[in-house]
């Protein structure tokens, strides 16, 4: 009698652990003519254009976003005509960090730093914010430089995902090479 209790619970813990976090494939692709090349899950899919303006309509980025089935966890990037150079981009990660800070004044600070990503420094930062809907959603941004102009990107997913998506996030951001 005990037996099928238990193997129910588990299962229905299995379940709430695994909802919106199963096992994700990651595919590397290359974006922008060539010239990046990054991990990106299989299941998710690219944001049609005329989506964007809808889905961030008073920025003029991401250029490219893709999502999850479920539309709650999403990996921006863009890459702009920005003038960047690598010496530059701890800089340029502290100042969007301080402008970011600005627009969310109750964001909560997880860490910032930057790190040498295949022969590139990318640096980034990391936060939670809350939703329109009052969700809290952690925020990984990154930044570095491609061709000498900057390539920034975001991955966004709800706080109660953390312990699933923290390491795919920066495993996204490791996977940054660009192709020269």
């Amino acid at each position: 009698m005990k037996k099928p209790l238990i193997t129910a619970l588990l299962s229905a813990i299995s379940l709430c652990v695994s909802y919106g976090q199963s096992e994700v494939t990651m595919t590397s692709t290359k974006l922008y003519n060539g010239k990046l090349e990054i991990l990106l899950p299989d299941s998710f899919q690219l944001m049609a254009t005329e989506s964007l303006v809808q889905f961030n309509p008073d920025q003029g980025w991401p250029n490219l976003v893709y999502m999850n089935k479920t539309r709650n966890i999403s990996i921006e990037l863009m890459y702009t005509n920005q003038p960047m150079s690598a010496d530059a981009i701890p800089f340029f990660k502290d100042i969007l960090k301080e402008a970011y800070g600005a627009k969310y004044p109750s964001a909560v600070w997880k860490g910032d730093g930057v790190e040498m990503i295949n022969d590139k420094q990318v640096g980034y930062f990391e936060c939670v914010t809350k939703s329109d809907g009052g969700t809290d959603i952690f925020n990984l941004f990154f930044v570095t430089e491609v061709d000498n102009k900057l390539f920034s990107g975001s991955i966004l997913f709800p706080l109660d995902f953390f312990e699933h998506w923290i390491s795919l996030g920066k495993e996204v951001m490791r996977s940054i090479k660009v192709v020269q």
